[in-house]
């Protein structure tokens, strides 16, 4: 009888126990959750449930901003917002992206500490979209930014976003896409906002955007005669290999601090990792948070130095 009692006040201990780390942490029921699969081999389920702490309050973050936000005007294909960290341009739709883009720069999405933009640096802002993590490059001190994005509707609220920045030579907009080599590729516009436009990934409702110019890092430091090029932030959709490759020559010269989305399905974070240490083998890797997304564990970002 004894243990019999035992056993029930130990289970019910235990539950209490899971309720309380449940309530303190709700992303921790990921460790009870059938189904779940892990498509990253620096990520473990138990790092995702401590991690998921950090997407909870960015998502918190994003609704605060949002409501904070108002919609200015719009003209043809683009909005005005206001926002508590300025005035965007953005290519008309929803407004809660470019609330969630304020929220992940809050966070410091792209780097903190050793890892992140450095004053002075020269930086590379891949896939800039509307400009929200070059203006931040900017706040953190870098000396120039290098704002590289294919998408045309992006490109016109880039310039008017940063015609400041532009005018002082903080900025430069590059309306291109990055890949492997230079010519030009069909992208697929696969929402209104021009978030997740891709080279690489279509989804069911995506329009086409064919001959979108292209060309390497490698070029871009070229052409633009980049004295160094100190960190690159990319968010490019499932072409970070292409791009690595096409800028190799400038990852082995300058040997920048990387950091890298590798959020998208498309995305492989051991094969980048790879790759990137095989072009210069003296980097350090580090994993950014693991989150949790459709039933998929995924790394966020990784981080090279």
């Amino acid at each position: 009888m004894k243990t019999v009692r035992f056993v029930i006040v130990a289970a019910a201990i235990a539950v209490l126990g899971i309720a309380a780390g449940v309530r303190l942490n709700p992303s921790s029921l990921i460790l009870f959750s059938p189904g779940v699969t892990n498509r990253s081999p620096y990520c473990s389920v138990w790092k995702a449930s401590l991690d998921g702490s950090i997407k909870l309050r960015q998502q918190a973050r994003t609704e605060q901003i949002f409501q904070a936000s108002r919609l200015i005007r719009s003209e043809s294909a683009l909005s005005l917002w206001s926002t508590p960290s300025g005035e965007f341009w953005i290519p008309s739709g929803d407004g809660r992206i470019l609330s969630l883009l304020l929220a992940q720069e809050e966070r410091n999405i792209y780097g903190v500490d050793e890892w992140s933009v450095r004053r002075g640096d020269v930086v590379l802002d891949v896939g800039a979209y509307i400009g929200t993590w070059t203006r931040h490059a900017l706040a953190r001190g870098a000396a120039l930014v290098v704002a590289i994005e294919p998408s045309p509707a992006s490109v016109e609220c880039l310039k008017r976003n940063l015609a400041r920045e532009v005018a002082a030579g903080q900025v430069i907009v590059y309306p291109k896409g990055i890949w492997d080599f230079e010519g030009a590729l069909t992208l697929f516009e696969n929402s209104s906002t021009g978030v997740g436009n891709s080279f690489v990934e279509e989804n069911s409702s995506a329009k086409k955007a064919n001959a979108i110019p292209v060309t390497t890092i490698d070029k871009v430091a070229d052409e633009l005669h980049l004295r160094n090029v100190d960190f690159i932030k990319t968010d490019v959709k499932g072409a970070t290999e292409r791009l690595l490759r096409g800028g190799s020559g400038v990852v082995r010269r300058y040997g920048p601090r990387m950091a890298v989305s590798t959020e998208e399905p498309v995305d492989n974070a051991r094969s980048i990792a790879a790759l990137a240490r095989q072009i210069r083998p003296a980097y350090q890797m580090k994993c950014g948070p693991c989150l949790l997304d459709s039933h998929e564990i995924f790394t966020d970002v990784l981080f090279f130095r």
